[in-house]
């Protein structure tokens, strides 16, 4: 005799009887709802996240009832809070975009209607060179690329052993560059509920 038979009868009592999990006693197996977690539901989400509202969703295809902001058209009808929202009848086409919050008179992002498309920029870099000498040997780093080298005694009135040159620069020669500006991002749909 291994004492199993004495091990079983004190597991049987090794859960008190008062003991509880959300208001539920231990007496037997629980049955934990999504309620009882406050876990995010489909009824939760048709409650609390209004009709219209883009949120990022993380596959090919969105849930059942909601719908990818592609810009295209829906039937104003059969969608109406979605009408109150988007009064086109057209979703925005959010595929590839940046939301950015409406300025709404804080003079940021001025003279923007709400949901209005605005293309990719980038702020402008200036700057010059002028009298450009150098004695002995020149270079350039970075954004910065050295050309063409003239011996200064080869211009009007220059000095002999000093040299003019040529520069130009590219932020293709420093810096990652692509044909938009953008942050890191990682990619979602954006999907809103139609109904």
């Amino acid at each position: 005799n291994l004492g199993l038979l004495e091990i079983i009868s004190l597991a049987k009592n090794a859960t008190p009887n008062q003991r509880k999990i959300n208001g539920k006693t231990l007496t037997q197996d629980v049955q934990l709802t999504a309620t009882d977690v406050h876990a995010v539901t489909p009824e939760v989400l048709r409650v609390e996240i209004p009709v219209g509202v883009p949120l990022p969703w993380p596959t090919e295809k969105p849930p059942i009832g909601w719908r990818i902001c592609n810009g295209e058209r829906f039937d104003k009808k059969q969608c109406p809070l979605l009408a109150l929202a988007y009064p086109s009848g057209k979703l925005p086409d959010l595929r590839g975009e940046f939301i950015r919050g409406w300025d709404a008179g804080r003079k940021v992002d001025n003279g923007r209607k709400i949901l209005s498309v605005q293309g990719d920029t980038l702020q402008n870099f200036t700057g010059n060179i002028t009298g450009i000498q150098f004695v002995g040997q020149s270079s350039a780093s970075g954004i910065f690329k050295m050309g063409r080298r003239m011996a200064s005694s080869s211009i009007t009135g220059g000095t002999s052993g000093v040299f003019a040159v040529d520069c130009s620069a590219s932020f293709q020669s420093g810096l990652r560059t692509a044909s938009e500006t953008r942050p890191r991002n990682v990619a979602f749909n954006y999907i809103v509920r139609a109904a």
